[in-house]
Formats: structure tokens, sequence, C-alpha cells
């Protein structure tokens, strides 16, 4: 987004970039294959404005009041044929979490809901007992927000095995 301050491009195209290198070349050419395009939002209140007015009222409910998202995919729905990859940087694009920048982490989430589109790994059958036997636990989840659901414990373990395949 050509709106976007200088060091806030270069920083999203570097964390972009390590998410990138991170995968394997059919993954890479899957998501080459379904993203159409990727929007960069100045910060979180503006994506999450932009998710609210595409996804509706209902979807709007998801979310508490005052709080904010890091990035969505829209797989041909709102009523677009567009696929495309939203984000933003995180509340600051230098954060670490872990060995990675929130922006690094928030793409590699995103990424992976792109690669489980219309939820094809997510509702397996592997994934469901893997989700129920390993993820969803509460004494040692892998994020609480891992929880949530299959397609956002399949992100969250995306998001490790991009980053860190060695803790996967």
């Amino acid at each position: 987004n050509s709106k976007l301050p200088l060091v806030k491009k270069v920083a999203y195209q570097a964390a972009m970039a390590r998410v990138l290198n991170g995968l394997p070349v059919k993954a890479l050419a899957e998501i080459e294959q379904k993203v159409t395009s990727v929007v960069f939002y100045k910060n979180m209140r503006f994506l999450t404005a932009a998710w609210k007015k595409m996804i509706g009222p209902i979807g709007r409910q998801r979310l508490k009041r005052g709080q904010v998202i890091g990035g969505f995919y829209s797989p041909n729905t709102f009523q677009s044929q567009e696929c495309s990859l939203h984000l933003d940087g995180g509340q600051d694009t230098g954060e670490p979490v872990g060995n990675f920048s929130m922006a690094s982490n928030m793409y590699a989430h995103e990424l992976s809901h792109v690669l489980d589109t219309n939820h094809v790994n997510s509702q397996s059958a592997e994934w469901q007992h893997a989700y129920a036997t390993e993820i969803n636990l509460p004494s040692v989840p892998l994020t609480q927000y891992a929880r949530t659901r299959p397609s956002e414990g399949w992100a969250e373990f995306g998001r490790l095995a991009i980053l860190d395949p060695g803790a996967a």
C-alpha cells in the first residue's frame, strides 16, 4: 500500500520475507495460486474497520468491543471474487515474539489460514484428533487463541511450524 510510511513498508516486507523463506515450495505455490492480492494497513484499527465492513453484522459479533485483529484472509467470500490477504504488522513491527517480530507471527498465522482455505485441513479427521489430544488442552495449550476453534488451532500450529519448525 503506497500510503504506508516507508519505515513500515520495509518492516512489513522483512517480516513477510522471513515467513515466506520458512515455507516449502509446495506451500508457496498454493499460496500464490490462492491469493490474488495482499493489502497492508497502517495499523490494526484500520484493518479491523475494513474487516467489519466486509464481514457484515453477523461476523462483527465475534469481536468484543474495542478488540482489533491483526489480519484476515477472504477466500472468495464477502460477495467478491478476489481472494485477498489483509495484514498489519501488529502493535509494533519490531516487537519480538520468540525469535520473530509480531508481524512475522501474524503473517505466518494468516498464511496458514490460506493453506486451510474452506477448512480443508482443520476439519479433517486427522486434524480434529490432533487438535483434541495435543492442542486444545487447558494445561499446555499451543496458545490460548489456538483453543478457540480448530481452524485457529491449525493457523497457530502453522505459525509455529513456519517460524520454529523444531518446536512444532
